[in-house]
């Protein structure tokens, strides 16, 4: 897009804080100075595994880790699924407000960065949506979110290698035992040959792992080891 048009957008349609909905004014500015002060990261004490928010300093891992082997190796979450932030990502998943998808790309990289140094993956792979879901939603958020987390940290992105290959209903209210058996067999990956040795998962929010458990399990059968993930938000312990 040429600079002219570029103005002209931003004119016609002015970029709004994802969190308050507030015009933004100054250039290249993703969230407002008051909302960036509020923003609900995932700090220590946390799970050595999942970065999940864990109450007890004493303790390494969450409960759902403690009593779970999973499929990954460990991974990386940057906010608490709380208040303003999950209403921003609702807002972007349900009401089609793409352009969020900047503010989460940069402060998913941001955060993960120490993360993504020490693992050094070599492929981000994002979880995919069933083909029913993604042409009712119009995006898939994690490929659009995803593409731009690449950009900003140079992370190669494979976005249709790893399809979801059947219809799952909504995790969202399921209990762990539940999750997992709706999520059973939903993946595949298209040319195995393709990934190599570290891979990097990509999901929005990281409730108990059953999808990043699938997704793992899926890479596994195909030979890969090295499997880390990144997520924008993990609800709390």
């Amino acid at each position: 897009m040429c600079q002219t048009a570029e103005n002209l957008t931003d004119l016609l349609f002015p970029r709004r804080c994802p969190l308050c909905q507030r015009i933004l004014t100054q250039k290249g500015e993703l969230i407002c100075e008051a909302c960036a002060k509020e923003l609900p990261y995932i700090k220590e004490p946390k799970c050595m595994i999942c970065s999940r928010p864990i109450r007890d300093e004493r303790k390494m891992l969450c409960g759902i880790c403690e009593n779970k082997v999973h499929y990954f190796i460990r991974g990386d979450c940057t906010f608490i699924y709380e208040g303003k932030l999950r209403d921003a990502l609702m807002r972007l998943k349900f009401n089609n407000h793409r352009e969020y998808a900047d503010f989460f790309a940069a402060a998913v990289a941001a955060h993960a960065k120490a993360f993504l140094g020490e693992i050094h993956p070599q492929v981000l792979l994002p979880v995919p949506m069933n083909r029913k879901k993604r042409k009712e939603r119009g995006f898939d958020q994690c490929a659009l979110i995803g593409r731009k987390i690449s950009e900003r940290t140079g992370i190669p992105i494979q976005t249709d290698n790893l399809v979801r290959i059947r219809y799952t209903r909504a995790q969202k209210g399921l209990d762990a035992a539940a999750r997992r058996e709706n999520l059973r067999g939903a993946f595949r990956v298209r040319r195995p040959e393709q990934l190599p040795e570290s891979v990097l998962v990509f999901d929005d929010i990281y409730t108990t792992g059953a999808t990043l458990d699938e997704v793992s399990f899926t890479l596994r059968q195909c030979g890969i080891r090295q499997i880390y993930f990144i997520c924008i938000c993990s609800v709390l312990n």
